[in-house]
């Protein structure tokens, strides 16, 4: 990617949210077909630390390059997957809400990330989720534990937690009912402005309202 200014109004970075195959890399191609000159990063690197704090920091640490540059920017997975696990964590009584916050904002103010303009979120029955993960298990070697029912449900309530703060610059994708129209978002959509001055003024009261 072209490096460039993280507050640029020249910059649109769309991010593509939701548990595992409901449809996201997918979508992403789409994309990557439909807008050629855009930038596109694709899921994170795994992370192999056993301590959860420092396994999400290691993540974070990777969206320093991937929402770097100008244009369009598309994230197969973004900062509102990490913060989707660690809203799991808390769930399970292992909550390192606050200190990810604490590393979350000094990277914020510093200008080294920036958070989603538009998010699309994906949605599917949990037991194609189930189906597709034990079609697919050993080529894409995923964790048994993101394909479990609990986890999967957690998720979903961390995202309509995340509906209901935001009403705006998030887009619901159900992959068995989608619409070849959301392929145009970027031109059409009416919200980007407004979570644009979001991400620029209030940007840090987001994780806050979600994981505090």
């Amino acid at each position: 990617m072209v490096k460039g200014d993280l507050t640029s109004m020249n910059k649109t970075i769309i991010a593509i949210d939701g548990n595992i195959n409901t449809g996201k890399t997918s979508l992403f191609e789409k994309f990557m077909l439909a807008y050629p000159s855009a930038s596109f990063s694709r899921e994170y690197q795994p992370v192999v630390i056993q301590d959860d704090l420092e396994r999400q920091l290691g993540y974070l640490a990777q969206d320093i390059a991937r929402t770097q540059g100008e244009g369009m920017i598309f994230l197969d997975r973004s900062i509102l997957s990490l913060f989707a696990y660690i809203f799991w964590c808390a769930e399970k009584g292992r909550d390192i809400r606050r200190k990810f916050y604490q590393y979350f904002i000094c990277g914020l103010e510093r200008k080294l990330y920036a958070l989603p303009d538009i998010v699309i979120y994906c949605m599917q029955d949990y037991e194609v989720i189930r189906r597709a993960f034990e079609t697919n298990r050993e080529r894409k070697q995923t964790s048994e534990f993101l394909a479990e029912r609990e986890y999967c449900q957690s998720q979903e309530r961390f995202y309509k937690k995340l509906l209901e703060k935001l009403n705006h610059g998030i887009y619901i994708y159900d992959y068995k009912n989608h619409n070849e129209n959301l392929l145009k978002l970027m031109i059409l959509y009416p919200h980007t402005n407004y979570w644009r001055q979001f991400n620029m003024q209030l940007g840090w009261r987001i994780p806050q309202m979600l994981l505090v």
